[in-house]
């Protein structure tokens, strides 16, 4: 979900975003900003979206 909103900014703001953006502008709800299952979402200068365990 969170790389989709990443491509959706991109394309909107022609800039690749951070978590803060994405939740600030509406793109993301601030409880989505973590994967379900507790792991850590992170957004990579390229844009690539992946999570890991905190």
């Amino acid at each position: 979900m969170v790389q989709g909103q990443v491509e959706s900014y991109r394309m909107d703001e022609k800039a690749i975003p951070s978590m803060a953006d994405l939740t600030s502008k509406g793109y993301l709800k601030t409880n989505e900003t973590n994967c379900p299952n507790g792991d850590v979402v992170t957004i990579a200068v390229d844009g690539v979206v992946s999570s890991a365990k905190p």
